[in-house]
């Protein structure tokens, strides 16, 4: 090994596993001695024989946690650093993955990418601290749906309203809160017999089950038909396919929390004469009259929320979604169900202008921040990148180290404990996944989550 540069280089570009091991292994060996090195190799090589499992709680419904086995949802996937994140709800994993890794039911490690937010199996070795796939498996449990049961958006869209169909949303309360298909009831897959009294007492009236598009409604649909429902049925695209589209509802519980906070845009369609006389705290009054001019008052981020509120309401949400907002939200109730339901009002005149500020996601630092940490580049902070070498011929941000993700656990020592690490990629994508672990180690990290790409050797920056 010439230098660490070298090692790097070669660790990324590997194909196998083994080889990384070996490298990390001879590191060790020349940094600390051959005694030391040899003892710590040693120990590294037989640590892959125990694997604790990981799952997410609703895998706990039908699958008991397995050593070497991960069970979750698809977060993300890199096949640049050759890293796929599991989502296990109340945390998330990275495991690694090469050429010797095995998939089923998906066409390639490509095609991975897909399917986020569906559900997955891992199978994996433990060496160290890191995991290794032996085999990525993606749920298909809706084959065991039959096809006249699964439904279309088309299809659900013309048994909205009909008394003799149950729709029912099976993703967590606090989603379901946020926004659902309008007449949707909460059976959350997570608690099932705890939410089964929202099912009809006619065992053979059609429900329809909707989730994200993965593995939670077709689980449901086996628990509906075990407790005797005759007539289950599935919109296999669930709520996302739904959002493509068409608008949803919101609940006074949403609404009450997030009143007067930045990150939700909440617009008062009533007369202002009427709406100062008592609204929603942070509410932005723009009559109904007068939306079809007000494009431009609304935020350039797509993804802002949007709830609606007042005659007329359904009309706006679909005016709004036209131009483009992919989170468009109805409030389906008055103001004096809002109160009695424990919603502060206020009276007063209303705001004019949205002031819309995204909620920012735990360790992400945004493109103001990013920018001032590269201009004054504080001696309490450090910088790195995450690419992998040949990325940074493109373009590099002076003053950062350039450790790729695929070698980050390995030369996480190198770090220093005591300053702020600041992580970053092109899509923010692998950056995460750098944060999670250096987090588990105990490091004091932060990821910026934008897009970053170089013009004539300099960076640009994008929100994402």
């Amino acid at each position: 090994m010439k230098d660490k540069k070298e090692l790097i280089e070669r660790m990324s570009l590997s194909d196998g596993f083994h080889l990384k091991i070996l490298i990390q292994g001879v590191c060790v060996f020349m940094k600390r001695g051959p005694i030391i090195g040899l003892f710590l190799l040693i120990l590294f090589v037989s640590s892959a024989v125990y694997a604790q499992g990981l799952q997410a709680p609703i895998c706990a419904k039908c699958h008991a946690q397995e050593q070497g086995v991960i069970r979750g949802f698809l977060d993300n996937i890199s096949l640049r650093s050759n890293t796929i994140m599991i989502n296990l709800l109340k945390d998330k994993v990275v495991v690694y993955f090469d050429d010797s890794t095995k998939y089923k039911y998906v066409k390639s490690l490509e095609d991975i990418a897909n399917y986020k937010g569906k559900g997955f199996q891992i199978n994996f070795v433990q060496r160290g601290d890191k995991k290794y796939a032996k085999e990525i498996i993606r749920f298909d449990i809706l084959k065991r749906i039959k096809p006249e049961d699964r439904l279309t958006r088309e299809d659900v869209k013309k048994l909205l309203g009909r008394k003799d169909v149950k729709l029912v949303d099976v993703r967590p309360p606090k989603i379901y809160k946020q926004a659902h298909i309008p007449g949707a009831v909460p059976v959350p897959a997570v608690a099932f017999d705890k939410f089964k009294k929202n099912l009809p007492e006619d065992k053979n009236q059609t429900i329809v089950l909707y989730g994200v598009g993965g593995c939670l409604s077709p689980t449901v649909a086996m628990n509906a038909m075990a407790e005797g429902y005759r007539n289950v049925k599935v919109y296999t695209g669930g709520f996302p396919d739904w959002l493509k589209t068409e608008i949803a509802y919101t609940t006074v519980d949403f609404v009450k929390k997030n009143a007067g906070k930045p990150h939700v845009v909440i617009v008062d369609l009533r007369d202002p004469s009427q709406a100062s006389a008592g609204h929603i705290p942070g509410a932005v009054s723009i009559p109904k009259e007068k939306l079809s001019g007000a494009k431009k008052m609304f935020p350039e981020k797509k993804s802002a929320p949007i709830v609606f509120f007042g005659p007329g309401a359904e009309e706006a949400a679909r005016t709004v979604k036209s131009w483009g907002y992919r989170k468009v939200f109805v409030a389906p109730f008055t103001l004096e169900q809002y109160q009695k339901a424990g919603g502060k009002v206020v009276s007063g005149a209303l705001a004019e202008k949205i002031v819309y500020v995204p909620k920012k996601i735990p360790g992400t630092i945004d493109v103001k921040e990013f920018e001032r940490i590269i201009k004054e580049r504080p001696a309490d902070t450090v910088l790195v990148d995450v690419r992998n070498p040949d990325e940074t011929e493109e373009g590099k941000i002076e003053g950062a180290r350039n450790i790729p993700l695929s070698v980050l656990e390995d030369l996480a020592e190198d770090i220093p404990k005591d300053k702020r690490v600041v992580l970053f990629c092109n899509t923010g994508v692998r950056a995460e996944m750098a944060y999670r672990m250096l987090k588990k180690k105990g490091y004091n990290a932060y990821y910026f989550n934008g897009l970053i790409s170089f013009k004539d050797g300099k960076p640009v920056f994008e929100e994402q």
